[in-house]
């Protein structure tokens, strides 16, 4: 397809196709446009500084009130796939370095943005996009700098999965039964760059059968109970 054959091109090349996608689906639109509250991290270059880009402040403060195509391409910029990118003043790389599972900055800014909110009616869904676990038996023990060249999935996967374990025990502790995770676990790992239709298929296949188990529990995460919890 034509989409598979651009992101098959150079690097440079790949970053212009992912500008233009994004320009062709948000032109020229701001912050400030969106319908609903987004809160979006994005990670300084070179350094440890987490950028939270939020409608909120676009509002509260016109400097802020960026165009949605430079902060997509900077939260999307990620490290051994794609260059980092320049943006006002600051070179950016993936908000998933630093804020795999960003939900614990969405409730953080929730709560310092709307200080009177009431914990017990706060609804917190976090959404997985598929994760796998190594063979146990193939642990890649001897990891020197080939290994690290060769691999670079597997470079990226260490990097974005350090913190989300913690965030996500943290949220459960705080929220409780107002806190959800829905994550589904692969078998074999998919890259971030395969677009393949066996890939994409898969993966919607996968989302299909989790929401097709869910509506068969007999607890809290059967799906029609999740669904009437954030209706109240």
């Amino acid at each position: 397809m034509e989409l598979e054959r651009q992101i098959r091109r150079p690097i440079s090349s790949i970053v212009d196709v992912i500008a233009d996608t994004s320009t062709e689906y948000f032109g020229s639109a701001t912050l400030s446009d969106a319908k609903s509250e987004l809160v979006i991290p994005a990670v300084k270059s070179g350094g440890s500084v987490t950028d939270i880009f939020t409608r909120f402040n676009s509002h509260q403060d016109s400097t802020k009130n960026f165009c949605l195509t430079d902060i997509l391409m900077c939260t999307t910029a990620a490290p051994t796939y794609f260059p980092a990118y320049q943006f006002n003043s600051s070179v950016y790389v993936d908000g998933g370095v630093q804020a795999n599972i960003p939900a614990m900055i969405a409730y953080d800014h929730a709560s310092k943005s709307y200080p009177h909110y009431d914990r017990n009616r706060v609804r917190l869904l976090s959404l997985g996009t598929g994760d796998y676990v190594p063979d146990p038996l193939n642990l890649n023990a001897n990891r020197n700098l080939l290994f690290w060249a060769r691999n670079h999935q597997s470079v990226f996967k260490i990097l974005m999965d350090g913190p989300q374990n913690n965030i996500d025990l943290h949220l459960n502790s705080v929220l409780g039964d107002n806190y959800y995770r829905w994550q589904i676990w692969l078998e074999n790992p998919i890259d971030l760059d395969d677009i393949q239709d066996k890939s994409i298929n898969r993966l919607i296949d996968l989302a299909h059968g989790h929401l097709e188990e869910m509506e068969a529990y007999d607890n809290r995460h059967r799906l029609g109970c999740l669904i009437e919890k954030f209706r109240s």
